[in-house]
């Protein structure tokens, strides 16, 4: 998705309430900080929303459609 929009800064933030199976929050945590690495050494400028946090994220996006995107891991 980043290619295509042609962006190089990539924002991961875990949405478990959208997930119909939930793995354990050490297997997802280990899962985010794997994509966070993988993503580094791809060249992306890579930030993580804090891990575990309940109720309210506030995110503004703008720009392309695909600004923001859900990928189920």
């Amino acid at each position: 998705v980043a290619n295509r929009v042609k962006v190089n800064r990539v924002v991961l933030y875990p949405y478990a309430h959208l997930s119909t199976n939930l793995s354990k929050p050490s297997t997802a945590l280990l899962a985010l900080k794997e994509i966070y690495e993988k993503l580094k050494r791809e060249g992306f400028e890579v930030h993580r929303s804090p891990f575990g946090y309940y109720k309210e994220f506030i995110l503004h996006c703008s720009g392309h459609p695909l600004a923001e995107s859900l990928r189920v891991i």
